[in-house]
């Protein structure tokens, strides 16, 4: 089975962008990103295991041993001319929450480590993954011309495993901060 562990966005949050999501595939007929996963900022990409027994208990215990700190979603950005985001800025206590994160799950036989995996200054929430160039820069016109800047401050308050069936990835177990 293909699991990822993601921070779910909060409810406020998640319906500012599932809205923009939806404008913007109206709007420029790209991929609505909302029938195949829910809005989040990804810790952990894509793995495959048979068991989640190991990682639920190591979650668990992870963050029972957390307390909470501050997610801050400022503004666009964008990777190449391939992805469309909300930019995620981690304070450091956020930082060194994903740094024990990442240092608690690497001990698991099935998790390995891409190269985008560890790096801490690429956190965001996906928002349009344009088929073409000249479809990339049209939103990006748009997001910057026609659309506030988004500014929500969150609490990084979850990490949840996230499942792929048939095609949608959807939320397997969430493990709440206190």
């Amino acid at each position: 089975m293909k699991y990822a562990i993601v921070y779910s966005l909060d409810e406020d949050t998640k319906r500012y962008q599932n809205e923009l999501v939806n404008d913007i595939s109206q709007k420029f007929k790209t991929k609505n990103l909302n029938k195949k996963i829910n809005p989040h900022i990804t810790f952990k990409s894509l793995f495959e295991t048979e068991y989640t027994g190991e990682l639920e208990k190591t979650l668990d215990s992870f963050t029972k041993a957390t307390k909470k700190s501050k997610i801050i979603l400022n503004g666009f950005g964008n990777f190449e001319e391939k992805v469309l985001y909300i930019n995620a800025i981690f304070p450091e206590k956020s930082k060194k929450t994903f740094r024990r994160f990442m240092k608690s799950i690497s001990g698991l036989d099935f998790v390995d480590f891409n190269e985008y995996d560890l790096i801490e200054d690429n956190f965001h929430s996906t928002i349009a993954l344009p088929e073409d160039r000249k479809k990339f820069y049209e939103i990006k016109k748009y997001l910057i011309n026609e659309k506030e800047r988004p500014i929500f401050v969150l609490d990084l308050d979850n990490i949840t495993i996230i499942k792929k069936e048939s095609g949608l990835w959807k939320d397997y177990m969430r493990f709440d901060i206190k």
